[in-house]
């Protein structure tokens, strides 16, 4: 089944990452999909379990918001190995996090912050608080599609339309926190798999009119 797709896939990266040198990696690794409200502390926190952080820093915008992502420095190139692979798709907040390497220390971190705002905070207020939502699997339920948008931005309401009968139509329009929410899910949630589905995302232009 997927799950237990996914469970392969995780467990062949952490074989692959387990097989290269300690030298192969830097002293830092970023970190994306976190809740907002996740604070340096609670990440810290968290990562210590698995290995030793040294430092970690939230990754703000312009406006200062979280953008979900962070850059986190550790002891020693083996200690960032072992968090790639023990910490990675670990749960903090109710959020899967996806720990990268970094390619290279020389990367600017300013450059990296500037990069990922962009990403996310460009043109953001635009996006209205709604998203239109399709390739739905027939089965799933509004609790379910909530549940699985939740792990990507906040989100408010998920309404699935139906037919006149009563049937869904594979789609649904979902209502998020803030725009900044919504720009969230269009960049992380769209091509996300619910229910054997890769869901599609889209703004909500009837909302925009």
């Amino acid at each position: 089944n997927y799950e237990g797709s996914i469970l392969n896939v995780i467990k062949s990266d952490k074989l692959l990452y387990s097989q290269r040198s300690d030298d192969d990696f830097g002293l830092s690794a970023l970190i994306t999909n976190l809740a907002y409200d996740t604070t340096d502390k609670v990440l810290s926190d968290h990562l210590n379990k698995y290995s030793n952080v040294k430092n970690v820093e939230i990754i703000l915008n312009n406006g200062g918001y979280s953008t979900g992502s962070a850059l986190v420095y550790f002891f020693s190139t083996s200690d960032t190995k072992t968090a790639i692979i023990n910490a990675h798709n670990t749960m903090l907040n109710g959020r899967l996090l996806d720990i990268k390497e970094r390619k290279s220390e020389a990367i600017n971190d300013g450059l990296i912050r500037n990069n990922i705002d962009s990403y996310f905070h460009d043109d953001w207020e635009n996006s209205g608080y709604r998203a239109f939502v399709n390739n739905i699997s027939y089965e799933v339920t509004s609790q379910q599609l909530y549940k699985h948008l939740s792990k990507y931005a906040n989100v408010d309401e998920v309404n699935i339309i139906f037919d006149n009968d009563g049937r869904s139509k594979g789609c649904a329009i979902v209502t998020f926190n803030s725009p900044y929410d919504t720009k969230a899910a269009l960049i992380k949630a769209h091509g996300s798999v619910l229910d054997g589905r890769d869901l599609k995302l889209r703004i909500d232009r009837e909302e925009l009119k």
